[in-house]
């Protein structure tokens, strides 16, 4: 009996040696392993920011690494000095990576600076030794209860219960069912140690049956998370590509803007020379509507350029409520066609560029107007202005009861160069949340098609009073 446990003592010390060595060795490639996805996954997008010179983003996605397990500290280098850090300080990291960041402008390579990510193992290796002993009192127990068994076999010469007792514990097996074993002994025994071993196999079976259970809802939440993370990421991917388009498209406006605006000054003169000379009525009618149309490719260029500048931003603390009254009476006073109707929330303050919110406010009064003239019929027109707090936000509802936008029509209309108008240039509702987004806002639209109007929610952070800001141009 001695000699018998301490063979499987020996047996089971050996084979918890390896199981945890082999632990040990996955969990430090697993780590290699996130190292390594981490700078896949994340390196472009932190050159992006860096080459963005978006700190704020920078520091966030840093921020975001240190938050996965196997990550200690984050550092952020270049020119050999740190620049951004997170996590907690290491001396000497078990494992460390280092990714060069480089950035491919023009068919040249930029150097931004290097990406260094560390891991300690204190945290493994206290796992490991917490196992350890786990493992080890429970192979001991193992070991003492399959020889009080093997013995009570010999003296009981229980062959006909070993084999079913074996044979159940061979089908023992993950599922949603467990069908307890019985002996069906005809001794009056009331428990003895054939009894206990049954029981324990079916309490095994029983706790592999909830094991079962629990899988299959941890399978569930992991699909939903996993469904989760990929739908972000498509967004992510869907965000970047719009904003590689917007850039492209900047550069383009800009230039155009730049080559239309000499043109159109000569032309606009050359006009009011010929309208200066003429008396005949016809010719003063057909003169006015070229210089009509020249002041409209004018308003046109001018939001182009605008659009594509946007290299100073003036920030400063604006009372919504105060700006949108102002805005209300002196650029809303002539209202054909339709009511206004104004319900603002006093006390609400935000840390803007006053020229881009005028920008994005705009833009949405002018698709509701738009909205209300495109209708055939129906009551009068009515666009309501409603904004209040919610949640840490300063949210603007800009209602209409125009003509609503069908889904197809919703799913593009942060498209660039997407427009529903005869004279639009599709570039407003994308300059708008390009916009809102740049001030850490967002925007958001919900419409029925047909007489049922569209409402169009600005979302942007509340400014807080103890805050301490200040205007910064570039």
């Amino acid at each position: 009996m001695v000699v018998m446990v301490s063979c499987s003592s020996l047996l089971a010390l050996i084979v918890t040696g390896f199981e945890l060595s082999s632990s040990y060795r996955q969990g430090v490639s697993h780590i290699e392993a996130m190292h390594e996805e981490i700078t896949l996954v994340h390196g472009d997008l932190l050159v992006h920011q860096i080459w963005a010179l978006d700190e704020r983003s920078a520091r966030a996605s840093i921020d975001g690494l240190v938050r996965l397990r196997v990550v200690d500290r984050v550092e952020l280098n270049w020119e050999g000095h740190q620049q951004l850090s997170a996590g907690l300080a290491i001396e000497d990291a078990d494992i460390k990576t280092v990714l060069p960041l480089y950035k491919l402008h023009d068919g040249e390579n930029y150097s931004l600076g290097e990406l260094h990510l560390f891991s300690n193992l204190d945290q493994l290796r206290f796992e490991i030794m917490s196992l350890l002993g786990a493992r080890l009192f429970f192979n001991f127990l193992k070991t003492l209860v399959v020889c009080a068994v093997v013995l009570y076999f010999f003296h009981r010469i229980a062959t006909v219960h070993l084999h079913k007792i074996s044979t159940h514990a061979d089908s023992l097996a993950l599922g949603a069912s467990y069908k307890p074993l019985a002996l069906n002994r005809s001794e009056k025994t009331s428990h003895d140690e054939l009894q206990t071993l049954v029981d324990a196999i079916n309490g095994m079976g029983c706790r592999l049956q909830q094991e079962y259970l629990r899988s299959e809802d941890n399978q569930s939440d992991l699909e939903r998370l996993v469904s989760e993370r990929t739908r972000h990421l498509e967004n992510a991917n869907q965000r970047l590509v719009e904003k590689s388009r917007l850039a492209t498209i900047g550069s383009l406006v800009a230039m155009v803007a730049h080559e239309l605006r000499n043109p159109l000054g000569t032309i606009k003169a050359s006009v009011s020379l010929l309208s200066a000379r003429c008396s005949d009525e016809v010719e003063r009618s057909v003169i006015y509507r070229i210089d009509r149309n020249i002041d409209r490719c004018d308003s046109t260029v001018e939001q182009l350029r605008r659009m594509s500048n946007k290299s100073v931003q003036y920030w400063e603390v604006v009372d919504l409520q105060a700006w949108l009254t102002n805005y209300v009476e002196s650029k809303l006073r002539c209202r054909e066609g339709f009511d206004l109707h104004c319900d603002f929330t006093a006390g609400l303050l935000v840390f803007v560029d006053e020229f881009q919110l005028d920008m994005i406010v705009r833009n949405l009064l002018e698709n509701a107007k738009h909205a209300i003239v495109g209708r055939a019929e129906g009551p009068k027109g009515l666009i309501s202005l409603h904004l209040y707090s919610e949640q840490g936000l300063a949210v603007l509802k800009v209602t209409d009861n125009g003509v609503g936008l069908s889904s197809a029509v919703l799913e593009k209309a942060f498209d660039p160069l997407f427009s529903t108008k005869q004279y639009g240039f599709g570039m407003g509702l994308t300059l708008s949340r390009n916009l809102i987004e740049f001030l850490g806002g967002d925007i958001t639209l919900s419409s029925r098609e047909g007489i049922q109007g569209t409402i169009a929610t600005l979302r942007l952070p509340l400014h807080q009073v103890d805050q301490q800001s200040t205007p910064t141009d570039g």
